[in-house]
């Protein structure tokens, strides 16, 4: 467990984690690099950092305190997952950088998935629930990239298997596989795929992919013989895919934990 050298470096780490939003976070974060650089607590700092963005919906920055993080802990799961995450829904195919960016989530992701596969959160106290969560946004990361650069082939299996990983767990990823299923025309598969992904996103705060997979359920009853569409043009054309959704806190059970001290608090 890192460690605070000093109660000043844990003093200035506790303000950073009670901070009121992310912006005087990561000024403070910044603050704390700076004046502690051989701190153990730098890459937990910009976790802190990246979760409050992650929780304004800043993808930018998620992604820049999320490699920031890893570049003081290669190893830092938290990080490697939501810099996956946010490559995965901020990458398109017209990018004149997709190549580095596609290469920058393999990377994290894959290492991502060594190291969950090798107990890194259930040696934290991790249920394998809760392992299995993390692996599925790893996979889920790996096929939404290649969604996006419509390579269908290819995010077919990684998101199979985010999804085999938590069943009844991310709409978005049922959504993705319709959608890659539906590319490669393979129509009933991609059906079972969207009626799930419209059953998980009748939970609130997904309206959105609600009426997404509505669509493509619409267009791929009737590709399947089934129901006529609701709609003239339901079978144009496929849906573009939705972005990978970040990582729930229940994947990183100490994510909030206080650092421990190696000096002793005055009263």
């Amino acid at each position: 467990m890192p460690q605070a050298k000093t109660k000043d470096e844990y003093d200035a780490f506790m303000q950073i984690q009670n901070a009121p939003d992310a912006a005087t976070a990561e000024n403070l974060a910044i603050a704390f690099e700076t004046k502690y650089p051989q701190s153990q607590l730098k890459a937990m700092a910009y976790n802190i950092v990246m979760r409050k963005y992650s929780e304004a919906n800043n993808a930018e920055k998620v992604l820049t305190t999320g490699r920031k993080a890893v570049s003081f802990d290669p190893d830092n799961v938290q990080a490697l997952l939501l810099v996956s995450s946010s490559l995965a829904n901020s990458t398109h195919e017209t990018d004149i950088d997709r190549d580095e960016k596609q290469a920058e989530l393999k990377k994290d992701a894959t290492h991502a998935i060594e190291l969950l596969n090798g107990g890194a959160l259930t040696r934290l106290g991790a249920t394998p629930e809760q392992n299995n969560a993390a692996l599925a946004l790893a996979y889920s990361a790996l096929g939404t990239m290649d969604a996006h650069l419509h390579n269908w082939s290819a995010a077919e299996p990684n998101l199979r298997k985010a999804t085999e990983l938590t069943p009844e767990g991310d709409p978005v990823t049922y959504l993705n596989l319709a959608l890659a299923l539906d590319n490669q025309q393979k129509y009933p598969d991609a059906l079972n795929a969207a009626n799930k992904a419209a059953q998980l996103a009748a939970a609130p705060g997904y309206e959105e992919v609600l009426k997404t997979a509505q669509g493509e359920q619409a267009r791929l009853k009737q590709l399947s013989g089934g129901a006529a569409a609701t709609t003239p043009n339901a079978a144009a054309q496929p849906q573009k895919p939705a972005g990978a959704n970040a990582m729930p806190s229940s994947t990183d059970p100490n994510a909030q934990n206080k650092p421990q001290q190696t000096v002793p608090v005055k009263k």
